[in-house]
């Protein structure tokens, strides 16, 4: 045999080399979910985006193509805008994120209540929270229905 062939690495080197690799791989992954973690406390802390003065309104739809007790989520310059259609013929808007941690809120027509997917918070067709954690009720914004036309007025 030559000297080649018996030139062998250690038995602990590779084991060594495996498990530092591993401590990085974990320590990168709990360090990412630790940084994700603390998003939603960020988002809490600063304050929303207020309407710009003078906004115009948005036609969202026609009244025939909302259903009784019913919704839609629509976009309105980047802001997700809750449209309610209420029984008796009315129409609310809200900005549609939770006051708790800005999670996006949708409408349950059986409960006739806002609710927030994220931590249970829950909100009447006024927009006031009825339970869970959201400290303020949602901010309403104007809705006016013209020639059939629903119009949701930013600013």
């Amino acid at each position: 045999m030559t000297d080649d062939a018996r030139t062998v690495p250690a038995p602990d080197a590779t084991p060594m080399a495996r498990r530092t690799l591993l401590d990085l791989a974990v320590g990168a992954t709990a360090s990412g979910v630790g940084l994700l973690a603390l998003l939603p406390a960020v988002r809490f802390a600063t304050p929303p985006a207020q309407p710009t003065p003078g906004a115009r309104g948005s036609v969202v739809g026609r009244r025939e193509e909302f259903g009784e007790n019913s919704a839609r989520v629509v976009n309105l310059d980047g802001e997700p805008v809750l449209v309610l259609a209420l029984p008796g013929g009315d129409f609310r808007a809200f900005v549609a994120r939770c006051t708790h941690l800005g999670c996006v809120v949708s409408y349950n027509p059986a409960r006739e209540q806002i609710e927030c997917p994220c931590h249970g918070g829950r909100f009447g067709c006024d927009g006031r929270v009825l339970a869970g954690p959201p400290p303020s009720s949602l901010r309403e914004l104007p809705v006016v229905v013209r020639r059939d036309e629903v119009m949701v007025v930013r600013g």
